[in-house]
């Protein structure tokens, strides 16, 4: 990937990101007073848009390579078990140690 399609990448996905939030959360707050809940849905969704500049830019970051493809060569290794089963154990300890100071 060049430096320049990288830069574009940054930029558009900042200007993405904040004409989301002014525009779509922005709008929902001002014109038509948004519940919290709907706001925090709503910067949620504003938080995906780095993948949404990532789709749309797809053949100019990387022109040899379908999606497919990308995704076939990310996910073709082996399970490792073990890393499965150490994750599970440190996000279930961090839940109960985060009850347990509760």
């Amino acid at each position: 990937m060049k430096t320049k399609q990288l830069k574009q990448y940054v930029t558009l996905t900042y200007i993405t990101f904040w004409l989301m939030v002014l525009i779509v959360c922005g709008g929902a707050s001002m014109v038509f007073h948004a519940p919290p809940l709907v706001m925090r849905i709503l910067s949620d969704v504003c938080a995906w848009s780095p993948t949404i500049v990532l789709l749309l830019m797809w053949k100019r970051l990387r022109p040899n390579e379908t999606r497919k493809a990308f995704l076939k060569r990310c996910f073709e290794g082996k399970i490792v078990w073990y890393l499965v089963l150490l994750l599970a154990v440190i996000i279930a300890g961090g839940v109960v140690g985060s009850v347990w100071v509760l």
